[in-house]
């Protein structure tokens, strides 16, 4: 689609031709920052023991380092009840453009896509959702960026809004290629040399494509880690979290050193003369010999050396350091540890998980502008796609999206949640089909409704042959009556 499109219809402005330049130029002043992003995400793919540096007297490499996954493990737990339960969209006044949002969602598994995006976001900073036009039954196909893969520039007019977004990758030869977006243009940029993706400084480039923007806004949807009040992204805990775990990867490699060198006893004897050189063989008797005794010496002496090393407070020193990452960023010990510390009851678990369900829903707030900006950029390319100008001007800012997450994100199982869900239909407070939804942690009311219906029918069934379940529930007393939920 993009081959076809017209040339650029405007000159750059002054502040363009300044990111014009730099592209040229491979954004030398990006490399920095996208090295450290590289590393961060080598910490959450758990491949953080590569930047551990062996101490000399590991020559051999025998001694394991191990990873402590700490990076992986928080980002996880800080985002885990993001999209689980998963919200309900709904764009209000419009169902033509709410009908298409929902099946290009359903074709691109949107919410493990966000459930992503929000971990890469948590870890750098930022994460952008492009939305390209596809081929086949599927207008809209959804790729997600990482803040390694991306470099952002704000408006002219507005420095807390991205108005700028450049890609890179590799094109099919190996070069680095960077693809700029603005609402008006397109542009490309090829390295005019093969070389790694991570440079010290930037690769001179060569610009291969110039074209409108056909879809009049960033094809782009950003999923920030905080709304940019004052600046025009905000930081990730992706940076702190790796120092912290590399800070801890040492210590444990430090100690694995001590107890390779010093819990093994050394052997020494003294009183002979150097002549003699003694064979060990585990289970016989060390065989010393009088005649090699050493002048003066009435006879051998022999023991083993061993330091004294606390293992147990070494460990129990490491236990602290990670207790005290867990205590700054706000993630129960408990759930870092999989350590059940209380019984199995509804309250027990929800005052368990109260930090994190409070982090959840202080995130909710930014997450529903995020996934605004994912909406409408879905609409715009779509609309222009299949030249429908009604889904074109909604993806234009003419889309109301409400975003709504179910009241209870933690599943409280037994008793607790029975009555919790049987006084909420009792007391006309929520239907049958959001009671399933929620508790069966389901995308959609369809899926809701679906699953309603096959009780409806197994129930039917067993009616049927005259089989009455033990245990009869408003969704089989609707099946019996022949009402539908």
């Amino acid at each position: 689609m993009y081959d076809s499109l017209p040339p650029p219809d405007r000159p750059l402005t002054d502040y363009e031709s300044a990111i014009y330049r730099e592209a040229l130029a491979g954004f030398p002043d990006e490399q920095e920052r996208l090295s450290e992003a590289v590393r961060v995400l080598a910490y959450y793919d758990l491949d953080g023991a590569q930047f551990v540096t062996r101490n000399a007297g590991d020559y051999d490499g025998q001694i394991q380092i191990e990873s402590t996954g700490l990076t992986k493990r928080c980002v996880d737990i800080l985002t885990s009840l993001s999209y689980s339960p998963p919200p309900s969209r709904q764009i209000l006044d419009d169902p033509a453009a709410d009908k298409f949002l929902n099946e290009a969602y359903g074709d691109n598994k949107i919410n493990s896509l966000m459930h992503r995006a929000d971990s890469l976001a948590t870890l750098l900073g930022y994460a952008a959702v492009e939305a390209v036009p596809a081929v086949g039954l599927k207008p809209v196909r959804l790729y997600l960026w990482n803040a390694s893969e991306l470099i952002v520039r704000a408006e002219e007019e507005d420095a807390t809004a991205i108005g700028h977004v450049i890609t890179r990758d590799t094109d099919p030869t190996g070069k680095i290629r960077y693809t700029w977006w603005t609402r008006d243009f397109r542009r490309v940029f090829v390295a005019r040399q093969s070389g790694r993706l991570v440079t010290s400084g930037g690769r001179a480039t060569q610009e291969v494509q110039a074209t409108i923007n056909p879809f009049s806004r960033l094809p782009f949807g950003i999923i920030h880690h905080a709304l940019p009040v004052s600046e025009l992204v905000v930081p990730g805990i992706g940076c702190w979290l790796a120092d912290q775990e590399a800070a801890i990867d040492e210590k444990r490699y430090q100690l694995s050193l001590g107890v390779k060198k010093y819990l093994l006893p050394k052997a020494w004897v003294g009183g002979v003369s150097a002549e003699w050189q003694p064979s060990d063989v585990v289970g016989e008797f060390l065989r010393l010999p009088a005649e090699l005794l050493a002048q003066g010496s009435s006879q051998p002496s022999l023991g083993y050396l061993q330091a004294q090393l606390n293992v147990e407070q070494a460990e129990a020193h490491i236990d602290r350091s990670i207790s005290r990452t867990l205590e700054a960023i706000g993630v129960p010990e408990s759930i870092y540890r999989m350590d059940q510390t209380s019984t199995v009851s509804g309250d027990a678990i929800e005052a368990e998980q109260k930090p994190l369900t409070d982090y959840t829903r202080s995130r909710q707030e930014t997450l529903k502008v995020c996934e605004g900006d994912v909406a409408e950029a879905v609409l715009a390319v779509g609309g222009t796609y299949l030249q429908r100008p009604d889904l074109s001007a909604a993806g234009r800012g003419g889309a109301s999206l409400t975003v709504s997450w179910p009241e209870d994100l933690v599943s409280v199982p037994g008793a607790d949640q029975d009555t919790q869900d049987r006084t909420a239909l009792e007391m006309g407070l929520q239907s049958l089909v959001d009671v399933t939804r929620r508790r069966f942690r389901l995308s959609s009311d369809e899926e809701a409704v679906r699953r309603l219906l096959k009780v409806q029918q197994d129930n039917a069934k067993l009616a049927a042959l005259g089989i009455i379940p033990a245990l009869a529930t408003d969704g089989a007393q609707n099946a019996e009556t022949g009402a539908t939920p």
